[in-house]
């Protein structure tokens, strides 16, 4: 017997649903790939894992497990913007904003009874990081407020309410100094509060924007958010933190050679400042009525991974490894949709393609004395209206009868009863055709007349093609047979098995 259409439309759906994933996944693997790798390598003993960010395409807000991008934050201009970056008005899209954009993946920064801890039972992680920073004028004459590489306890939280200004993104009026903030930051700050050296140094923060340490660029010789034109704004940053020492160290260039002398140095004891073991890695910065572009440009973090089975989460795969994640599913999903395609054409090559064929071997008409006629199904479509209801006669037990208009023999118009069939399984298809010869074989009262090769018009729709027996339409009016055609069906059946015909 022929598939049924459910069952080639199933398995048409379930081959174009393989192909399609097949080609999304294959899509996605050098996007994944350009946009972050991740890798992990030995040091001194100990294992390190890494990830890199060369750049930041716009198509990182479709890889969300890239970064978190928080607040005013955006990804634009190849650069994450941690304040707008915009021509619009700066009085209501420069001023008072602040972003955050943090890796979304925990690391376990610190670990009691690991082996080689210090005197207190703990052991703290190393890690070191390069990212490339613009601090750019909006305007010559203004610039404000600062941005921070930030190590926070919460790597989902935005910036709190009221941090704008000279809060960097980081905590507000309330919050400020408190440890429950859970953070530790290293801030190049453009404007000089009260507690600030000035409007052009480093510092380091924790829970807080006073700093703990802080140090003018000017003997450096560097400018932030220079109004130099001269000047992109851009600057090297490395951050390098020993964990055995908990010792930080900060150092800036216009280049890539990173100088032998730091910016910044100072103890740091992670442990004591945030509110887990796991922190999260990330960026924040803000404006205030003083305004200033704030944007990162490349980003590489190494972080050590701690030998007691702590692990910094589920890391984003890289080379090799994500080559086979991605792409043995990839070529399996290619394969099965092409196989799917492939027995679907050899099937539709059985049965034809014409679906008058699907229709002749689901039914059997030929087994009806007088073999039906086969109409066009835009025809019968037509005749109905589009099978408009206004055109309904009535409603059997395998489907509902409609009053047409057909091209009979010599190109005649016809009325006829439109029976359409809903029967979908073999059960109903064999007492449809039951239905057929009785009705072909009775002269009953109550039943239509047949003239000649007409027959009752039994419609069983197919894509293209209807298979049809017809009658008089006036005479099904006139019997009642269509509008009452359940009641008079059965009583037919049982008046000619009980010899009443």
């Amino acid at each position: 017997m022929a598939p049924s259409r459910r069952g080639q439309r199933a398995a048409t759906g379930l081959a174009v649903l393989l192909l399609l994933y097949a080609i999304s996944a294959c899509s996605l693997l050098p996007a994944a790939r350009a946009q972050a790798t991740a890798f992990t390598s030995i040091r001194n003993g100990s294992e390190f894992s890494t990830f890199s960010f060369p750049s930041f395409g716009n198509s990182l807000r479709q890889l969300p497990g890239n970064l978190t991008v928080l607040g005013n934050a955006t990804v634009n201009g190849n650069a994450l913007q941690i304040t707008p970056d915009t021509r619009n008005d700066p009085e209501k899209f420069l001023i008072n904003q602040t972003g955050r954009v943090m890796y979304p993946r925990a690391y376990v920064l610190w670990a009691s009874n690991a082996s080689n801890t210090s005197a207190d039972g703990r052991r703290v992680a190393s890690f070191s990081t390069v990212f490339k920073v613009n601090l750019f004028r909006a305007t010559p004459s203004v610039k404000g407020e600062g941005f921070a590489f930030l190590i926070a306890s919460d790597g989902g939280a935005p910036p709190p309410p009221g941090s704008h200004g000279g809060y960097l993104g980081l905590t507000n009026a309330s919050t400020d100094g408190s440890a429950a903030n859970g953070f530790a930051a290293v801030e190049l700050d453009t404007v000089k509060q009260s507690y600030d050296p000035d409007d052009n140094h480093v510092g380091l923060d924790v829970n807080g924007v006073r700093s703990k340490v802080a140090a003018s660029l000017t003997p450096f010789g560097i400018d932030l958010a220079t109004n130099n034109t001269n000047d992109d704004g851009s600057h090297m940053v490395w951050i390098e933190y020993n964990g055995t020492a908990r010792h930080v160290w900060v150092y800036m260039a216009k280049n890539g050679s990173r100088p032998g002398t730091p910016v910044l140095d100072a103890p740091l004891d992670l442990s004591k400042v945030l509110l887990g073991k796991t922190a999260y890695f990330g960026f924040s910065a803000s404006t205030g009525v003083l305004y200033q572009l704030n944007c990162l440009h490349s980003w590489d973090m190494t972080v050590e991974l701690l030998p007691d089975g702590s692990s910094p989460g589920k890391q984003p795969l890289s080379g090799w490894k994500l080559g086979l994640a991605i792409g043995v599913p990839c070529a399996f999903a290619l394969a099965l949709g092409l196989f799917a395609g492939l027995y679907i054409k050899k099937r539709r090559g059985r049965i034809g393609d014409d679906s008058s064929s699907i229709v002749r071997s689901t039914i059997n008409f030929a087994s009806i004395p007088g073999v039906p006629k086969e109409f066009d199904y835009k025809e019968l479509r037509k005749g109905t209206g589009n099978f408009d209801e206004k055109m309904k006669l009535g409603q059997g037990g395998y489907g509902v009868v409609y009053r047409a208009t057909v091209v009979g023999e010599h190109g005649q118009s016809m009325e006829v009863a439109v029976k359409q069939f809903s029967g979908a399984n073999t059960k109903g298809q064999e007492d449809f055709l039951a239905e057929l010869s009785i009705i072909n074989l009775l002269r009953h009262r109550n039943l239509v007349k047949l003239l000649g090769k007409e027959l009752f018009l039994s419609l069983l729709i197919s894509q293209s093609k209807i298979s049809v027996h017809h009658c008089s339409v006036l005479e099904c009016l006139i019997q009642r047979f269509c509008r009452e055609f359940v009641g008079v069906h059965h009583r037919i059946c049982l008046d000619f098995l009980y010899g009443n015909v």
